[in-house]
């Protein structure tokens, strides 16, 4: 008897010195990191970090790129833009109709989105229709920040990449069938084709269905032009099923830095935590209680309901915005009025 008591003191002793799953590997993420198809979550290809640059983040695999992880798709799911491909009438365009707006930029300067049509080589080739679709959509992903921005007194319009009829170009990038499996090998096979350039933000509409939204994000708070967020490349990947105006305006603001983890209303994994807001949600691993700093439902197709944590155009002196990284001042918008073409498709009836 005490022989085995002797025993099993020496097993207790030796799986008390065995290192945990963190201190085996740093790159083990949280628990409740964990696959939820349900809500399109998928993190493989994602390591997390504990140190660096991606530090409390998961860092894209081959790459040094930083991401929050993927989010999860609404309750409330607006309408996907794929659904118009799914009727004929939208696939035959007999005539374009032009807006009035004189176009402003050349498309040659430097800090622009570029909106990319992604799919596999075995998957179904929407590219006749899709640029059209997108360039009509996009519409209200500008419509979105320049809303929020005159709730403070500016102006803010994406600044695009454009075409040389000064449409919004959508580049078609075909990829290996197994590149739109995770994140980081869309990222690699797009990267590959030379969508990589550190003063572009890649806006990548991929013919899946797979995560709804995952973007880079840079951890910098600095609030001048310097910021890291003004000169890295960053990547959204946004699938079939979630491509509506809400989803795309929240990873396009991850990939010009929101909502930075120091900042007032911070959920600490990039997010906020007073609705409504389009960056406001409670996230893992910690699901912060939210509170409903903005009641009117409008506001949730709004940046910064309450001004404070990441979009201002014009923040007080000494406040947290006028101290710190904030979006507004991202060199990827324009602070002029609309300054592309428009060119919405007609169907034939």
């Amino acid at each position: 008897m005490q022989r085995l008591i002797i025993r099993l003191m020496v097993l207790l002793i030796a799986i008390s010195l065995l290192p945990t799953a963190s201190q085996a590997s740093p790159s083990v993420p949280p628990t409740r990191f964990i696959d939820q198809p349900w809500l399109n979550l998928y993190y493989t290809n994602l390591v997390w970090e504990t140190s660096g640059q991606c530090a409390g983040m998961f860092r894209v695999q081959t790459t040094n790129l930083c991401t929050h992880g993927p989010d999860p798709i609404e309750p409330q799911q607006p309408q996907s833009w794929d659904n118009e491909l799914n009727y004929p009438n939208n696939k035959i365009h007999v005539s374009m109709t032009q807006s009035s707006q004189p176009c402003l930029d050349d498309s040659t300067n430097y800090y622009r989105t570029q909106v990319l049509y992604v799919r596999a080589s075995d998957t179904q080739d929407n590219s006749s229709i899709i640029a059209p679709v997108l360039r009509k959509q996009l519409v209200g992903v500008d419509s979105i920040y320049n809303q929020s921005a005159q709730l403070t007194g500016g102006q803010r319009h994406i600044r695009w990449q454009l075409d040389q009829a000064c449409q919004i170009d959508v580049q078609h990038v075909v990829i290996a069938p197994s590149a739109d499996n995770d994140f980081g090998s869309t990222i690699a096979a797009v990267a590959a084709q030379g969508f990589n350039r550190a003063d572009r933000k890649y806006l990548m509409f991929v013919e899946a269905r797979y995560y709804c939204g995952i973007a880079t994000v840079q951890h910098d708070t600095q609030a001048s032009s310097a910021n890291t967020n003004n000169h890295t490349v960053a990547y959204a990947r946004i699938d079939a099923g979630c491509w509506n105006a809400r989803v795309v305006a929240h990873e396009h603001m991850h990939m010009i830095g929101g909502v930075q983890p120091n900042a007032p209303n911070t959920s600490s994994s990039w997010h906020c935590t007073d609705e409504w807001d389009i960056m406001c949600y409670s996230d893992a691993p910690s699901y912060p209680q939210l509170v409903i700093a903005c009641p009117e439902h409008s506001i949730r197709d709004i940046f910064d309901c309450g001004h404070d944590d990441y979009f201002h155009t014009n923040p007080p002196a000494q406040s947290y915005l006028a101290t710190h990284w904030n979006s507004a001042n991202s060199l990827f918008l324009s602070q002029q009025s609309q300054f592309w073409q428009v060119y919405l498709p007609v169907a034939a009836h």
